[in-house]
Formats: structure tokens, sequence, C-alpha cells
């Protein structure tokens, strides 16, 4: 008996040891390469963009850059007689997103 109990704790010890906890992972365990956030970037302002303009204006957007502990993307972009500006920024692990694309208007107003 004592045998079959020392076997299985030992067994237990030796898997729980093959990887560790997620707790134990760190928070930038799961992070991005500043290429993986600049597509996820790239990505979700095309997403906004579809929405609110019927297009996706960006593409071949620089990668993200890693500003005070999250990700942070910026993209500028002509289209026709305006522009599309996006900002994205989330997580180190992609998730809360904060996508904001605005139109600019380049036609000329007279007075």
């Amino acid at each position: 008996m004592y045998r079959y109990l020392a076997l299985v704790v030992g067994a237990a010890v030796l898997a729980g040891g093959c990887a560790p906890a997620p707790s134990k992972l760190g928070p930038d365990a799961r992070a991005l390469t500043a290429e993986q956030a600049g597509a996820l970037a790239q990505r979700l302002a095309n997403e906004k963009a579809q929405a609110l303009f019927h297009c996706q204006p960006f593409h071949n957007s620089p990668p993200a850059q890693f500003v005070r502990g999250h990700w942070t993307w910026h993209d500028l972009r002509g289209r026709g007689s305006g522009d599309f500006e996006a900002t994205v920024e989330f997580a180190t692990d992609g998730v809360n997103p904060d996508v904001s694309v605005i139109q600019l208007d380049n036609h000329v107003m007279l007075r």
C-alpha cells in the first residue's frame, strides 16, 4: 500500500514538473512580437474602417511599437480626396484593443 502511494505521489510530482503552471509563466509568456502586433493592429484597423467607411485602406503597414507596457500602432493612408488615420493600442498579448479610425477630408473649402 505504501509503495503504491509513494509511486502515485512520485508520478504526480514528476508530471507537475514537466511544464510550469500558467501562473508561473509570467505576464509576457504570450506576448506578441512587433510584427505580430502590427499585423493584428492592421487587421483591427481595417475591420473598423470597413464598418465605418466601407473600405480597408491599411496595407503593408509598419510593425507596432511597444510603449509603456502595451503595443501601439499608427498608420495614415491616402485614398481619393481624403486620408484615413488609424491608431490601435492593446495589451502585450493582444487583448483589450482600443481602435480609432478617422477619415480626414481634403476638400477645399471656399468662403
